[in-house]
């Protein structure tokens, strides 16, 4: 992983744990402009965010953490990407975004996050 990759991850997990905090759903698009991205032609919000979102979503998993990138979805319905949500029920990611928004240690996850994303 290159620095300004180790950077966008580390950004994105700012930006989702702000907007979890808040009780926030956020779109690829909005993610993608706090990350100082435009989408432009093929570089759509999805792809713009898909690394630093696969690497949390490793992350919330493998530390059977409240999957953070559910979240994040598109514009219209929030629904998330086939990458988190491929064979998921409507009442699966509300339970899982309920999970996300009640978790409260997020800030203290960050040393956790930041030494697993160094063994990557």
């Amino acid at each position: 992983m290159t620095d300004p990759q180790r950077i966008k991850i580390l950004q994105t997990w700012a930006i989702l744990v702000f907007a979890a905090s808040r009780g926030e759903l956020m779109s690829y698009d909005d993610l993608a402009k706090g990350l100082g991205q435009k989408s432009t032609g093929k570089k759509r919000p999805s792809r713009i965010t898909q690394y630093p979102l696969g690497k949390i979503k490793m992350f919330c998993e493998g530390g059977k953490k409240p999957p953070l990138t559910s979240i994040v979805g598109n514009a219209h319905s929030y629904w998330p990407g086939e990458g988190y949500a491929s064979n998921m029920l409507p009442g699966e990611l509300a339970k899982d975004r309920a999970r996300v928004f009640r978790y409260k240690s997020w800030h203290k996850e960050f040393t956790r996050f930041n030494s697993w994303l160094n063994r990557q």
